[in-house]
């Protein structure tokens, strides 16, 4: 089973709007389990150190 999830997620192009809605989606879900749990959402993945000037 998760040879065949690798290998159609795989198989679709990474520049699709289908796959983008799906990590969007993703991404979605996780901030609403991290806000449900009351932890600080994950933000863009930058350090924020490293974003002043």
């Amino acid at each position: 089973m998760v040879y065949a999830s690798v290998f159609l997620a795989k198989s679709i192009p990474q520049d699709n709007p289908i796959v983008e809605g799906f990590i969007d989606g993703g991404r979605a879900a996780i901030d609403a389990v991290n806000e449900a749990k009351g932890l600080k959402p994950q933000g863009s993945g930058a350090d924020e150190h490293t974003m002043s000037a």
